[in-house]
């Protein structure tokens, strides 16, 4: 790593690092850098944004996951095209229970099996994947998950 990108990766990763250099950063041409800032939860909503709509779906699931990523940035990227970016929504600890719903019926098992162990989901729906599910992994998960409350 450069002396030039050792210096934006100390600032994406430094608390006192100002709101618009963090936006410049969320830019950057290194998906590495822009991966840091996403990990970050003290981003501004409209940083979180600009992450959402990042070209690299590994940025785009660390955004998913992170627990201060807004409502509407979990409603986006739980449409994305991307499994993985769906699975980093469906681990997020604080996904509402209609994002969750939307995932539940994702045609990926992964997806879907994490929606089964994730806290938020709505026991109606625990119930329906524990019965219902394709997959005997994401029943067995929605009934634990259930037996667990």
């Amino acid at each position: 790593m450069g002396c030039y990108e050792e210096i934006k990766k100390r600032r994406a990763e430094d608390s006192d690092t100002s709101p618009d250099v963090l936006r410049e950063l969320a830019k950057d041409w290194d998906w590495k850098i822009r991966q840091r800032i996403a990990e970050r939860q003290d981003i501004s909503d409209d940083i979180f944004e600009i992450l959402a709509e990042d070209s690299d779906n590994f940025v785009r699931y660390i955004t998913a996951r992170n627990p201060k990523v807004t409502v509407s940035v979990l409603e986006r990227l739980a449409e994305d095209e991307d499994t993985d970016v769906c699975d980093g929504v469906a681990k997020n600890p604080n996904a509402p229970a209609h994002v969750l719903e939307r995932l539940a019926k994702n045609d990926y098992w992964g997806v879907r099996g994490d929606v089964a162990r994730n806290p938020n989901t709505p026991i109606h729906i625990l119930t329906e994947m524990a019965f219902t599910d394709e997959d005997r992994e994401v029943r067995n998960w929605a009934a634990m998950n259930l037996h667990n409350r």
